[in-house]
């Protein structure tokens, strides 16, 4: 069988994002920035206009199953309720908003982000299988933390499932001839990507692969002695592996490596079980 590319959905098959979409909190926030930026809304008008537009997109959409443009959605509501004083807001700030506003929805709504168990050893097995094969991941909307994820765990490329349906397959053929795609990705997102991807290399090849084990679980929020039992080891030991992170990563503190990891896209911070 000649297998040229593996495609796979990013949430749900590489990452497991749980999250809240009624939280009340997420509305009051949204409301809140909104006074600030001229536009009057209380929390229940925001939450009503948000669901009523994508409503509006799916009934419109001729997918089975249609996924929706959450920053289109911003995009609409804002230019709907646009004041004299959100109009003469910096033209930057207001193409930004829509996005901003689509990433505070999610981050507030995320109860849980992480990987599903075994992934990177099914990505390493998938290229060992199919070492011609370009892997890529996709999505609806993801914000960068998410295609980062994918982007670090061994996938060649990330396409969006909102572009159009012509320019994803030219993207698919694209790929396949090796070159990288970020096709849908904000164009200001390419170099987020790049530098994570960068400081990604720069703290693995400084830490031993138990070093970065014991970094991820530590960013689940676990104690010491709970990482010992996790990994089958003394106390003691996992105390000497974060010391040892410390001084590799430039930190003094286990918040200091975590910041510095996730930064990188290396970890997820707060993806514990107990969440």
């Amino acid at each position: 069988m000649d297998i040229r590319a593996v495609a796979f959905d990013v949430n749900g098959t590489l990452v497991r994002i749980l999250t809240d979409d009624g939280m009340e909190q997420i509305f009051r926030s949204i409301a809140h920035f909104l006074t600030y930026q001229g536009i009057d809304l209380h929390r229940h008008q925001v939450r009503d206009l948000y669901f009523e537009h994508m409503k509006e997109q799916q009934q419109a959409s001729p997918e089975e199953h249609p996924e929706f443009d959450a920053v289109g959605i911003w995009r609409s509501i804002l230019q709907a309720h646009l004041t004299e004083f959100t109009r003469a807001l910096p033209a930057e700030k207001l193409e930004q908003m829509p996005l901003f506003l689509a990433e505070m929805y999610r981050g507030i709504s995320r109860c849980r982000l992480r990987l599903y168990p075994h992934v990177r050893e099914v990505l390493d097995v998938l290229r060992e299988r199919y070492p011609l094969a370009t892997i890529l991941a996709s999505g609806a909307g993801a914000d960068a933390t998410t295609i980062s994820t994918g982007l670090f765990m061994g996938a060649d490329g990330y396409l969006d499932k909102g572009v159009d349906p012509v320019e994803f397959l030219q993207d698919i053929r694209r790929a396949a001839r090796g070159e990288v795609v970020l096709a849908g990705a904000p164009v200001d997102w390419v170099g987020f990507l790049a530098d994570g991807n960068d400081s990604r290399r720069r703290i693995e090849s400084r830490l031993t692969p138990r070093e970065q084990e014991v970094l991820e679980i530590a960013a689940r929020d676990m104690t010491a002695r709970e990482i010992a039992r996790h990994l089958g080891v003394r106390e003691r030991t996992v105390t000497t592996h974060l010391g040892r992170i410390y001084g590799k990563l430039g930190v003094n503190s286990r918040v200091g490596a975590v910041i510095e990891a996730a930064r990188s896209g290396l970890v997820a911070v707060g993806s514990s079980e107990k969440d």
